[in-house]
């Protein structure tokens, strides 16, 4: 099909499930077996499949991350592996067990990944070349973690907390607050809600969703 790219296997029916674009020409695809695929819409082709067959532990991806460069791509759900694009080969020697929340650092190539486990407020930071993890922290939230954005200008990081619906901000050297939260109780972000500028984030009041505030973060 030129519409999507599957389905492939039987034993997963069809690619629902994440993608995220390359670039304009190429999207990365992740099925619920693990297997990811490089496809190239116009053309209605598979370039390159990933993870094929699905290693242990890589099943049921909920997120699928790509490097501004486009060479790496790292998928998430309970596990995370990081893979490179170009060779589909594993960047890690396992998969890291994680939370449902992560977002890529760009400049220092780094995934905040959150604490494996149900409902926790920690974010940890993981090596993108080897998947180690450092010792880099971000707890600034005291609710559970939901979403977590990184801005464009790569420099700070939203967390948005769903049970106690607030917002917060952290600088992405892992250690220092950028400041307290911009929203209190009653308010989250759990969409990519950056202005291009990476100075302005959007939140919206949990118990209404009719409320819509642009908040300056400088």
């Amino acid at each position: 099909s030129i519409d999507q790219p599957g389905p492939a296997y039987t034993d997963q029916g069809g690619w629902y499930g994440q993608a995220m674009w390359i670039d304009d020409q190429r999207i990365v695809v992740a099925g619920p077996s693990g297997r990811l695929i490089v496809w190239a819409p116009d053309a209605g082709k598979i370039i390159r499949r990933i993870n094929d067959p699905p290693a242990t532990g890589t099943g049921s991806p909920s997120a699928v991350l790509v490097t501004q460069d486009g060479a790496d791509v790292v998928a998430a759900g309970s596990t995370m592996m990081a893979y490179d694009l170009q060779t589909g080969a594993r960047r890690w020697p396992r998969p890291r067990p994680v939370g449902p929340a992560v977002a890529l650092d760009p400049r220092s190539r780094l995934v905040w990944a959150q604490e494996a486990g149900f409902g926790s407020s920690r974010l940890f930071a993981y090596d993108l070349a080897t998947g180690e993890r450092s010792q880099a922290e971000l707890d600034g939230q005291h609710g559970t973690v939901c979403s977590v954005h990184v801005a464009p200008d790569a420099r700070t990081i939203a967390v948005s907390s769903c049970n106690e619906g607030n917002v917060a901000l952290w600088a992405l050297d892992g250690a220092t607050a950028t400041g307290g939260a911009v929203e209190s109780a009653g308010w989250a972000s759990s969409e990519d809600l950056w202005s291009p500028d990476g100075i302005h984030v959007a939140a919206f009041r949990v118990d209404t969703l009719d409320a819509v505030e642009v908040i300056n973060t400088r």
